[in-house]
């Protein structure tokens, strides 16, 4: 079970207050969901996640136990037609428990798992739409949950590729069912915007921050400046200074790169970096290339390190190149105690992204799912439809492929 929740400051005050004039014992607060659904079972209320437009400076006491929690995350969700349609059942509902089952064992272990939804969720009344302007159904949001992802990123190149509907279509919906989940990277307004989301995990707080590159089209961006949280030096530095003055530790998640540059960076990504470093950001997690590129420690004086994953590829696609097939997940652990807060533990695992049509009567590919590494066999891979777009594609190739992903994890 996961050890945080979220919680808002007024109702904080609103328990205190209860203290002092009614003399009875402080209750946790709770967020109510607007909808009938259960909320999951990894989302267990202990400890409050908060957000707050003012910097709150931290005081480190001098005798701080030793704690430690635990970080997931994954690449892009990128919800091509099929993907979409995979989850529809034959009475007209939707289910998209194959799509995760594989990773959802690893995925509950985190204390907060992290998921960059790489198509808007602008509901079926907008149309199952694919590449390259794509869309999904907000159906899909319940699986991502139950199978344990706890933070969602939203910007990226495509967030607005159904325009302004589409993004607030997909923000009402995490608002509503899932209000204690973190939608990251796009907002409703200005203040939604100025707002730092701090997660308090087992007493080592974070902020997650996410941003984009540029969008696919910027019509929806005119006249809402605050609708996606785009990679503007000025705009990162003051949150991230904020969030410095919040926080025991600083994740930003940047879409970014140039896609399919499998073992190599680019020079703008090596640019944001050194700024990030320089910021005093912690850790760097990385998506858009669409494949796994390097994770690497950069040097800072006076500081901790700064680990970057830059890019963990595809989490589930459908995509035609082999490259793509093969997805990462980070797995980080953070540890404090009266020296700060550092990374103790990292990793990465790779994931393999398998689709197939098994059923001759529909157009798509029914059978969409990501698998662990060490789940995939040479006989998944005989089955894998990529192998009629891609000849070159192979057990074999793939095994190549991870080798040399892993060869430039540092």
């Amino acid at each position: 079970m996961k050890k945080w929740k979220i919680g808002v400051m007024r109702f904080i005050l609103t328990a205190v207050m209860v203290i002092v004039l009614g003399g009875c014992s402080e209750k946790q607060p709770s967020v109510q969901n607007s909808v009938t659904q259960a909320e999951p079972e990894h989302m267990e209320s202990s400890v409050p996640l908060t957000q707050d437009t003012a910097s709150q400076p931290l005081t480190q006491p001098e005798d701080v136990p030793v704690t430690e929690m635990r970080l997931i995350a994954v690449g892009d969700n990128l919800m091509h037609r099929s993907y979409s349609l995979s989850g529809q059942q034959p009475d007209g509902t939707w289910n998209y428990t194959k799509n995760f089952e594989n990773v959802a064992p690893l995925v509950q272990q985190a204390d907060i798992a992290v998921i960059n939804q790489e198509c808007v969720m602008g509901g079926l009344e907008l149309g199952i739409q694919n590449y390259p302007m794509l869309n999904t159904g907000t159906e899909v949001g319940s699986f991502i949950i139950n199978a344990g992802f706890d933070v969602v990123l939203a910007a990226n190149n495509h967030i607005i590729d159904q325009d302004y509907i589409g993004v607030h279509n997909m923000i009402n919906y995490w608002r509503t069912a899932y209000p204690n989940i973190p939608l990251l990277g796009v907002h409703e307004n200005q203040e939604d915007q100025d707002t730092i989301t701090v997660m308090d995990v087992r007493g080592i707080k974070l902020v997650l921050l996410n941003y984009t590159y540029d969008t696919n089209v910027h019509d929806a961006v005119q006249g809402r400046p605050w609708l996606v949280d785009y990679m503007d030096r000025d705009r990162m530095a003051k949150d991230i200074t904020k969030a410095k003055q919040m926080a025991d530790v600083v994740v930003v998640f940047p879409h970014w790169g140039d896609e399919y540059v499998f073992a190599d960076i680019t020079d703008k990504q090596r640019e944001w970096t050194m700024f990030f470093a320089e910021q005093g950001v912690d850790i760097v997690i990385g998506s858009h290339p669409h494949v796994v590129q390097p994770v690497q420690w950069i040097q800072r004086e006076g500081d901790d390190p700064m680990l970057v994953y830059y890019s963990l590829g595809n989490f589930q696609s459908i995509q035609y190149k082999t490259e793509t097939m093969l997805g990462g997940l980070a797995d980080i652990t953070i540890r404090k105690d009266n020296t700060g807060s550092h990374v103790v533990a990292h990793s990465l695992q790779t994931l393999v992204t398998h689709f197939q049509n098994t059923d001759t009567n529909c157009g798509y590919y029914n059978v969409v799912t990501t698998y662990l590494w060490e789940q995939y066999t040479p006989e998944l891979a005989a089955q894998h439809d990529v192998r009629f777009q891609d000849a070159t594609f192979s057990y074999e190739r793939l095994a190549q492929l991870q080798q040399q992903i892993m060869s430039v994890v540092q």
